[in-house]
């Protein structure tokens, strides 16, 4: 009986048994004799070794592929070589890759450990193909001996298939005098030391072999007397970098020289310059939303507050605190504005119109508390027409806000060009240095705003003026302001929104506060307050000055969570009880 385990083939298993082996030689067959076919007829290194102890090489290359499928071939040049157990390292560095006739092909060099590879594609339906790949070592001889010595694997030891005929010419520096003794030169795979011929011809040196199979390679080795050949300095070392990292810096000094010569170019002059006097005046007559954005280039919370006080203080509506149901943005204390019949010599600017559109409405009474979530739609019209004043009266430009968006975004776009960079290309030395430019290129453009301001000639006159007009009222005790007060009692309240913006309101108050006993009528106390005692100056603007931070809270804040966001647009809130006492 036949064993379960042993399977008898019948005819039909034989013969497709018998026709995938004949298959599978064939196709064994026809791989080794592609595999043979592709060969390097000839591989020519002619190098230079110069005194700075750079070797420039010029490698040309006959490849017979014989219709071989292959992309592309791969060149491998060390970066290291190892003598006796003792590793020297180099730089190495491709500059081109053309074909017999100069043309340039496309290739990749990329430092992949202990060797740069270099990546040539190859053209279809040609047997022979004829490269030349001109590269650069620098720190190619080493002085372990006291002396220069090249040992360099001119061929490389890295080809998959036979090279029928390698040859190296080195020419060295002429104050070099090579012995024919002390050269050598070797053939195999590396540290043979099987014997190459090489000898002296005159102004340079010949090294030959032939036949050699995969993975084998011609090495030469010269002594040259010390001093001849040097090894990298300082000056060679900067000057290697700068060549592989030119964009590094390039490209940040061309992004701020771009800046530059666009502001430039965008720049002009304002037809009359207006000199500031101590005339207790502000500047050019700018209002304090107005100078507060002037002088940091930017509309922010404390210079729209300043609107809030400024139209109060010129007649256009009384501000009256009043207790609030709750804490209302973390605060107490709740406020309502009454309108008033407008002044009849003063002329409303555009963005106080929709300002006061913004917290009036169609109606003659409104309370903080009322517009939060309203008062936010209308911000960015309000800071649009206070950069449009002051572009149009010749202290800005242009609108400084969208110029920064301007510029951000080209900062964003030049980052992530060099993130791309990085990210594709980031084992290519030039492609390295070409993103970390666009990187710092971009960082530059974000921060290229601080150093090249959208002031005119006007403009930087009139911020001088109001540094010595924020001066004068910080130092305000210290010169007799009776006679200023008398002519103008006013005076203390009228420079109050300023003296907010400004930042000195404090001295400003300490100043005027002997001279001032007389409550306002413009903005006005809870009536148990405001019966406690006679008119303090000093608490009066501190009492203001926390009305200015909740009403800057309340303007830039969303509807509280019980009302949408469209409600709150569309029809607002609904009014809250407030304790409304009789003054």
């Amino acid at each position: 009986m036949t064993p379960r385990h042993i399977k008898i083939l019948n005819w039909r298993d034989f013969r497709a048994y018998l026709m995938a082996c004949t298959i599978a030689l064939s196709v064994s067959t026809i791989a080794t004799q592609n595999a043979a076919a592709e060969k390097i007829i000839s591989l020519v290194d002619d190098a230079t070794l110069q005194e700075n102890g750079r070797l420039v090489v010029k490698e040309m290359l006959d490849i017979d592929t014989s219709g071989a499928s292959r992309k592309g071939i791969v060149r491998v040049i060390p970066s290291v070589i190892e003598e006796k157990g003792i590793a020297h390292r180099f730089d190495v560095k491709v500059h081109s890759v053309t074909d017999e006739h100069g043309r340039k092909l496309q290739y990749s060099a990329k430092q992949h450990g202990d060797a740069v590879t270099v990546h040539v594609g190859t053209a279809r339906g040609v047997d022979v193909q004829k490269f030349v790949i001109n590269y650069e070592v620098r720190g190619v001889c080493n002085f372990g001996k006291q002396h220069p010595q090249l040992y360099f694997p001119f061929t490389g030891n890295n080809w998959p298939f036979t090279i029928e005929k390698a040859e190296v010419i080195l020419r060295t520096p002429r104050k070099a005098t090579v012995v024919e003794s002390e050269l050598k030169a070797w053939e195999g795979p590396p540290g043979s030391e099987k014997p190459a011929n090489v000898k002296l011809m005159g102004d340079h040196i010949l090294a030959t072999a032939s036949q050699l199979p995969p993975g084998s390679g011609l090495t030469l080795e010269v002594d040259f007397p010390g001093g001849t050949v040097n090894g990298a300095g300082f000056l060679d070392s900067v000057d290697w970098l700068a060549n592989d990292w030119y964009l590094l810096v390039f490209l940040p000094l061309g992004a701020v020289a771009v800046l530059a010569g666009y502001r430039l170019m965008k720049s002009r002059r304002a037809p009359k310059v207006v000199e500031v006097a101590q005339s207790w005046k502000p500047p050019s007559g700018l209002t304090p939303v107005e100078l507060g954005t002037l002088i940091d280039g930017s509309c922010d919370v404390q210079d729209l507050t300043g609107i809030l006080l400024d139209l109060s203080v010129r007649g256009y509506y009384t501000i009256r605190e009043i207790p609030a149901t709750g804490f209302f943005n973390l605060s107490d204390r709740d406020y309502e504005f009454k309108r008033q019949y407008a002044p009849g010599k003063d002329v409303l600017r555009d963005y106080e119109t929709i300002f006061l559109e913004a917290l009036f409405g169609n109606s003659g009474t409104s309370y903080l508390s009322n517009v939060q979530g309203v008062f936010r739609q209308f911000v960015p019209k309000i800071k649009d027409s206070i950069y449009a004043n002051l572009v149009s009266n010749g202290f800005l430009m242009k609108n400084p806000e969208k110029d920064r968006k301007r510029f951000y975004a080209i900062a964003v776009s030049l980052c992530c060009v060099g993130i791309a960079l990085l990210f594709l290309y980031g084992d290519e030395v030039q492609a390295k240095a070409a993103g970390l430019g666009f990187i710092i290129a971009g960082a530059l453009t974000a921060v290229a705003l601080q150093f090249f301001p959208l002031l005119t000639d006007k403009g930087k006159v009139t911020i001088e003026g109001a540094h010595e007009f924020a001066e004068l009222m910080r130092t305000a005790e210290t010169h007799d302001i009776t006679e200023r007060i008398k002519e103008d009692d006013f005076l203390f309240h009228r420079l109050l929104a300023y003296a907010m913006v400004l930042g000195v309101s404090e001295k400003w108050a300490g100043a005027c506060e002997q001279h001032m006993t007389m409550w306002p009528d413009w903005f006005q106390f809870h009536q148990s307050t405001q019966q406690a005692g006679p008119f303090v100056a000093r608490d009066f603007a501190r009492d203001v000055w926390i009305a200015t931070r909740v009403a800057g809270l309340t303007f830039f804040a969303p509807p509280p969570i019980q009302y949408s966001s469209y409600a709150v647009g569309k029809k607002g809130r609904p009014e809250q009880e407030h304790d409304r006492p009789i003054s």
